[in-house]
């Protein structure tokens, strides 16, 4: 690929890929979540010679729990577009989240296997063998079937339609476990395995 950042036409979307692994100057190491000088003067330009439907479609998130350290420069940027950006998506979070900010809607795209809840919880999902031969295993609640979404775009009215699917837990859920991962996230409610049925429309 020309490079991790790009935009594509799809049947009259403006499907427009970041990529939230830049790192910023005071980068201390880690998993980087920053966009970039030059991709954010990309973007602009993209949002600014496009006058029809946009998507965005990121890793890390751009708005809501764990946001990249620069969301609301991001933030700021897309928001001059809300006419045309019928949404936003991002993974990363494993969780089941919309937030509307800056009359954009971001959606948190569930994973498709498991939340994790880290090594202080470590718990037995499966068999003793099983773990015995995938140590990590401990640290996550997996679902028993996998999620994923179909994503539909009229062009005749803006509306983008998602069609998720539900699971279950195998073995303890987070809740049960006593694990709290955010103050803005509720166990059962957006740390759930499902992805729900969700519409959205560009506001013009």
């Amino acid at each position: 690929i020309r490079r991790s950042y790009d935009a594509h036409e799809i049947a009259g979307l403006r499907v427009i890929i970041l990529d939230g692994n830049d790192r910023p100057p005071n980068h201390a190491g880690g998993y980087p979540s920053h966009l970039g000088p030059e991709q954010l003067e990309w973007l602009q330009g993209e949002l600014d010679s496009h006058k029809g439907p946009m998507i965005i479609l990121s890793h890390q998130p751009l708005a809501g729990p764990w946001a990249i350290d620069n969301a609301a420069e991001v933030q700021e940027i897309l928001s001059a577009a809300a006419d045309r950006i019928v949404l936003a998506i991002n993974g990363h979070s494993h969780i089941d989240y919309v937030t509307r900010i800056g009359g954009i809607n971001y959606l948190h795209h569930n994973s498709a296997s498991y939340v994790v809840v880290g090594r202080d919880y470590a718990h037995e999902s499966y068999p003793p063998e099983v773990h015995a031969a995938h140590p990590r295993l401990a640290s996550i609640c997996p679902y028993r079937e996998a999620l994923f979404s179909t994503l539909t775009f009229d062009p005749s009215n803006g509306q983008i339609t998602i069609e998720g699917r539900t699971s279950q837990w195998v073995g303890p859920s987070p809740a049960e476990l006593g694990r709290d991962k955010h103050p803005d996230l509720i166990n059962g409610e957006h740390i759930a395995p499902r992805i729900r049925n969700r519409q959205f429309t560009r506001v013009s």
